[in-house]
């Protein structure tokens, strides 16, 4: 039997990539990944999965806030 990835896995490295480049809104984020198919909950559910992976650039209720790769 072969391994699939499930979507939030494709989500998870559709984030990390997106955010290689450097820091993003996470409205924009969302926006970016629903024309990429992946729905709000799935983009917060890869955020919370990924854990220390990405970090906010301010408080996560800062209308500054963007979200990144950690350091």
């Amino acid at each position: 039997m072969l391994f699939q990835e499930t979507k939030l896995e494709r989500c998870e490295q559709w984030l990390l990539a997106l955010l290689s480049d450097g820091a993003v809104k996470p409205g924009d984020v969302v926006e970016i990944g629903k024309q990429t198919g992946f729905s709000r909950t799935t983009i917060y559910s890869a955020r919370l999965e990924l854990g220390d992976r990405i970090a906010n650039t301010d408080g996560y209720l800062s209308p500054f806030n963007m979200w990144k790769l950690a350091e």
